[in-house]
């Protein structure tokens, strides 16, 4: 119930891909409604926080791997398609950020 409360009321720069927690969660039991509170709280807590002050440092941390791949050598190939892949990551936060969007992690979730 802690990790739930403390992810309903902050939100950091990778919450496209781990705000949906809340979200898509599966309730077995709820006679206090403890779910609807907590997802209440979290829709509080995204519509307070400055997405423009994550986005940028979303960008910070995409071009600091575009920098590594720069100046790696050819002789590290694996190096470099570890640094590509966290480009494509931190291109997509970016996007999902500056949209608002949440990737949603859970398969039985279905909006509506």
């Amino acid at each position: 119930m802690e990790r739930l409360s403390s992810k309903a009321n902050s939100i950091d720069y990778e919450w496209p891909v781990k705000g949906d927690t809340i979200f898509t969660s599966r309730i077995l039991y709820d006679p206090k409604n403890i779910y609807g509170q907590l997802t209440k709280q979290a829709r509080k807590t995204e519509e307070s926080v400055d997405f423009n002050d994550f986005l940028r440092e979303a960008l910070a941390d995409m071009y600091e791997h575009v920098y590594k791949v720069f100046i790696l050598t050819e002789s590290n190939t694996l190096s470099v398609a570890d640094e590509s892949r966290q480009i494509a990551y931190w291109a997509a936060i970016c996007v999902a950020l500056k949209n608002k969007v949440r990737y949603l992690s859970s398969l039985h979730y279905l909006p509506g």
